[in-house]
């Protein structure tokens, strides 16, 4: 093949009275085996890091770093240099790889991913594989994939989602509850506190605990809570891996050295396990009580906080969750604080001289008065409690006639 040479770029020095290419631009490489040397540009889907790469004493005629499948290349052809190597997602390093004639190149390799995506990373040989890979639909990673030779075979790979009862997975990190259920938002959102499942609570309990933000957890970094896929004892020798995963929470975690204790799900008792034997984090979905939990990290009107149990203003607990206090419950709770503060007033200034005689049992008998009164307080609430809600009952039935009319009206109208 031609080996096509570039005499217009590069950096001329006269070295020992003769005159050298002594430097090239990024995407060629420097080739010197004869004088004066040359600058020859990397091929398209090909690129270089040092024009010295892979040089052994002289420069030679050589091939250039293969692009990766995680980025785009546009070797020595293009003159932005920006396009020279450009990744599509993901961080990269420059690292030093030996080759087997002895000489060294450098690379690009792909060092970490964001969550939601798998970190594929080949071997020395095979480099040019390294790309960030969405999880596919049904699948989730959580938290960002950062290189280390001991988590390869968990950075790969994403967690199935049928596995996990009430998550739905969407791919990358498009991840809900299902209706009917509950997932801690700042695990998945980024900005969780918009959503009515945040629970102020439970996030200032875990930041007194001094856990660390779900978010700014890479996918290796365990505390104890969470929950996890890991390999539990084999049936029939427990020295031994079971061949499929179980889910569980992390009870005691020493960061991936020796035992770790881990609650499986359906058992009371937790398990000792080598560390090495957990796979992932994971998410754990909580079942909501009143449909109360909607799809989207969001809460039925009127309830927000962990499982949507608790209740905004203006709205009370109840059988059916939490409900609006109407202005029928607002007249009855004022017409009870009203009648029982009238009748301890009446019981002072009044009743109390008439059991003058009752001195000694003077509290006693208050006693007995107050509670008689707030009993009589409850039944009169009660009572125009009852008597607003048939008015409003009076007033919808009331619009309801009101529409049927109005619409025999309209199509009286439309017949004549």
């Amino acid at each position: 093949s031609t080996v096509q040479e570039d005499t217009a770029v590069g950096i001329i020095s006269l070295v020992g009275g003769t005159y050298w290419v002594v430097d090239c631009p990024l995407g060629y490489l420097l080739v010197n085996e004869t004088a004066p040397g040359y600058c020859l540009p990397c091929e398209r889907g090909t690129y270089s890091i040092d024009p010295f790469e892979g040089c052994l004493g002289n420069c030679g005629v050589r091939l250039c770093n293969e692009c990766p499948e995680g980025a785009v290349c546009s070797g020595g052809l293009d003159k932005d240099i920006d396009k020279h190597f450009q990744p599509l997602s993901g961080t990269w390093l420059q690292e030093r790889m030996r080759l087997s004639n002895g000489a060294q190149m450098l690379r690009f390799r792909l060092s970490e991913c964001e969550e939601g995506f798998k970190l594929i990373r080949g071997e020395a040989n095979a480099y040019a594989r390294d790309t960030c890979e969405a999880c596919e639909f049904g699948k989730l990673a959580l938290g960002q994939a950062v290189y280390a030779p001991l988590h390869e075979s968990r950075l790969d790979q994403c967690i199935e989602c049928q596995d996990l009862s009430g998550v739905l997975c969407k791919g990358g990190m498009q991840i809900a509850p299902s209706p009917g259920f509950w997932i801690d938002p700042t695990l998945v959102l980024e900005d969780s506190s918009e959503s009515s499942m945040f629970d102020p609570i439970l996030n200032t309990r875990q930041a007194s605990a001094d856990h660390t933000d779900p978010r700014n957890r890479n996918r290796t970094t365990i505390v104890p809570g969470d929950h996890v896929f890991a390999f539990y004892p084999d049936l029939e020798d427990k020295t031994k891996k079971s061949v499929e995963t179980k889910f569980g929470m992390i009870v005691e975690w020493n960061d991936w050295v020796g035992n770790t204790s881990i609650r499986f799900n359906g058992e009371g008792e937790t398990t000792q396990v080598p560390a090495d034997w957990v796979e992932q984090r994971s998410i754990k979905a909580y079942q909501c009580a009143n449909d109360a939990c909607l799809s989207d990290f969001t809460c039925r009107e009127g309830h927000y906080g962990r499982i949507c149990g608790l209740c905004n203003d203006s709205y009370v607990m109840s059988s059916d969750g939490c409900t609006l206090c109407d202005a029928g419950q607002e007249g009855s709770y004022i017409a009870t604080v009203f009648f029982t503060f009238t009748s301890l007033l009446l019981w002072y200034f009044v009743w109390r001289p008439w059991f003058r005689f009752f001195e000694r049992f003077e509290l006693w008998v208050a006693l007995r008065l107050v509670s008689m009164l707030v009993h009589i307080a409850s039944v009169v609430g009660n009572l125009v409690n009852r008597f607003n809600k048939r008015a409003n009952r009076a007033k919808q039935i009331k619009r309801i006639l009101a529409s049927f009319f109005r619409i025999q009206n309209i199509i009286g109208y439309g017949k004549v």
